[in-house]
């Protein structure tokens, strides 16, 4: 099978393709940027997530945070 180059269609259709499944995945920010979006203090979030309020995954040394996951969280807490 030769190699062929990609023709400027099929190059649209690939970044067409990629940013397609980069917009569905979710975007994780940190502990400060989610304090700075929800209009709380890093404490306030420290508070809720060792509260278990809020959805977090730990990478590493680092806490990320789901925007979307902890809008539906706090308004689920909100409801019960």
């Amino acid at each position: 099978m030769a190699n062929s180059p990609i023709s400027s269609g099929q190059l649209e259709l690939l970044a067409d393709m990629i940013a397609e499944r980069l917009a569905k995945q979710p975007r994780c920010i940190d502990k400060s940027e989610l304090a700075e979006k929800m209009g709380v203090s890093i404490s306030t979030i420290e508070r809720w997530m060792s509260e278990r309020k809020i959805p977090f995954i730990k990478p590493d040394r680092r806490v990320l945070f789901d925007i979307e996951a902890v809008v539906a969280a706090l308004s689920k807490n909100n409801e019960d």
